[in-house]
């Protein structure tokens, strides 16, 4: 279930960074999160339970992020409190928070917007490209795990038991060939792991929400990106006249920008969307390797996946 911030946990964290005025809720989910203002400019205050996220992850997150925006990727940049830091510890009464502050990512969510035009693509994977161009040449303090490490990227096939003949099989082969990939610093490094998160505002994108960020392939960090758009625009009403072949291909453009990507890649970019509708199939069979979300998600949007799942998963598809 959300996380309940009582307000003198709130207080605590407003005095870390002299935080005037009442904080807007924007939303509690995995971590619950505030509009505030600082110094006049509209920030954003982040509150992480412990149960979500320990201290050194919250500053490999940070790490990864301040590195992006002094290297001029668009990313909301954190923001040091009063004592120098980007993350401080407040105890709760039953329970321990960390607070973060970042600058506010400018413009609306695409699903805000209600339109997806070809210069959001093409801006969008400009600034991605930036990224993963950059993630070659970083070299952090605090290193966070790669994805083989984490559970909810891992296929398990011990949660597939009452899986058909058809599911088990697509899994089993979706296995083989993600372990079978080439890494090198062309297609791996560290990812934002979440990448439909950012705001889009006069054809300039701005990332938020590096939470979730990890070592894993590019192209799983594109194809990720690219699936929760194609999710959002088949029940969020938007205005797009484009096929996802297209969305992909303007996205590729924008990417080569900044960042040459092999043909092949891009030729994988449906098997990692099939990879990852094979982890959503595992996160709703089972809730233990699950992101937070998944488990307070509502029965609509659970249908909605179900469906995704059903119509997506056991799709003929060359695996290369």
């Amino acid at each position: 279930m959300a996380n309940i911030i009582q307000q003198h946990t709130l207080e605590k964290a407003k005095m870390h960074w002299e935080v005037k005025g009442t904080p807007k809720l924007l939303r509690t989910l995995q971590n619950t999160v505030y509009q505030i203002s600082i110094a006049d400019e509209p920030a954003v205050l982040r509150l992480t339970n412990s149960n979500h996220r320990n201290i050194l992850q919250l500053k490999q997150e940070l790490e990864w992020t301040l590195f992006l925006a002094n290297n001029g990727c668009n990313a909301a940049r954190p923001l040091a409190s009063t004592k120098g830091n980007l993350v401080e510890t407040i105890a709760a009464d039953d329970s321990e928070y960390f607070s973060s502050v970042f600058s506010f990512a400018v413009g609306k969510p695409i699903e805000e917007t209600g339109v997806l035009c070809p210069a959001t693509l093409i801006a969008w994977g400009k600034e991605m490209g930036k990224m993963h161009r950059l993630s070659a040449h970083y070299h952090p303090q605090y290193q966070r795990d790669s994805y083989d490490l984490i559970k909810k990227y891992k296929l398990d096939f011990a949660s597939h038991s009452e899986a058909t003949n058809a599911t088990s099989s697509i899994i089993t082969r979706i296995d083989k060939w993600i372990n079978g990939l080439p890494k090198d610093k062309t297609n791996y490094g560290m990812i934002h792991g979440d990448s439909v998160n950012f705001h889009i505002h006069e054809n300039k994108v701005t990332f938020f929400d590096f939470d979730d960020c990890t070592y894993h392939w590019f192209c799983f960090d594109i194809a990720n990106g690219l699936y929760s758009l194609r999710f959002i625009i088949q029940n969020e009403n938007i205005d797009c006249g484009l096929t996802f072949t297209d969305c992909i291909n303007l996205f590729i453009q924008g990417y080569r920008k900044e960042k040459e990507i092999d043909q092949i890649w891009v030729d994988r970019i449906p098997c990692f969307i099939k990879y990852r509708t094979a982890l959503l199939y595992q996160w709703l069979k089972t809730p233990e390797t699950a992101p937070r979300w998944v488990l307070d998600i509502e029965a609509e949007w659970r249908n909605k996946l179900e469906l995704w799942i059903n119509e997506n998963l056991t799709s003929e598809l060359n695996l290369i």
